[in-house]
């Protein structure tokens, strides 16, 4: 789920940055696009993770520990190269 997720938000803040604003000159590097999909989403996925951590802290007590949210964000993480790739390849940073 978490490599979906970290795809989507990849994904939606590539084309977010890309579409909008598009009369202003936009960085359109393939290292840009990784950074920028990563930095996106490992943002959101740490921004889960906290809360995840906290709605466990104090409603489900299921004993989410530190090897769990470190798997969660490797997959984030995955997902938002599969999906810079996804944008590189397809040249949607030359086109958009």
């Amino acid at each position: 789920m978490h490599i979906l997720g970290g795809l989507w938000v990849g994904l939606f803040s590539l084309v977010s940055y890309y579409s909008l604003f598009s009369g202003k000159s936009k960085e359109r590097s393939t290292i840009f696009v990784v950074t920028f999909a990563i930095a996106a989403t490992l943002l959101v996925g740490v921004g889960w993770e906290i809360f995840e951590f906290e709605v466990d802290k104090h409603i489900a007590a299921s004993g989410i520990d530190l090897g769990d949210t470190l798997h969660d964000l490797v997959n984030d993480f995955i997902g938002a190269c599969i999906a810079a790739m996804i944008f590189v390849r397809k040249g949607y940073n030359k086109t958009i």
